[in-house]
């Protein structure tokens, strides 16, 4: 993890891929924060965790996926709103609606009325 010292405003943030994240605005308590380079998207803070090294550049160890799932996990906990799964990550069960719990509802309701009618 790099040292607070080494990492200075405007410096660039590199994802573990060589991608351009965005840039530095400060360090704050243990984590920095940045500027998106993408439009729209605003600041986020990561933590020093994430710093691999620093030379003219920030160097993450992790991914643009992982860092991706990280920020919305991070939005998760502070808005208290669950984060958007991406639609591959989605169970089918999921998709359905939980469509497969209610099936198994009804079939238990009517192998429960045949056995009483039966009996």
């Amino acid at each position: 993890m790099a040292s607070r010292p080494e990492i200075k405003p405007q410096m660039q943030v590199l994802t573990s891929e060589r991608a351009f994240l965005g840039t530095v605005d400060r360090v704050e308590g243990d984590g920095i924060r940045i500027n998106l380079a993408r439009a729209g998207e605003g600041q986020q803070t990561l933590p020093l965790s994430w710093v691999e090294r620093v030379d003219e550049h920030v160097h993450l160890n992790r991914a643009g996926a992982e860092i991706e799932v990280g920020l919305k996990a991070a939005q998760f906990a502070q808005s208290g709103k669950p984060a958007a799964k991406p639609a591959s990550a989605a169970s089918p069960a999921a998709t359905a609606g939980g469509k497969q719990v209610w099936i198994w509802a009804v079939a238990a309701v009517i192998i429960l009325l045949l056995l009483i009618l039966l009996f």
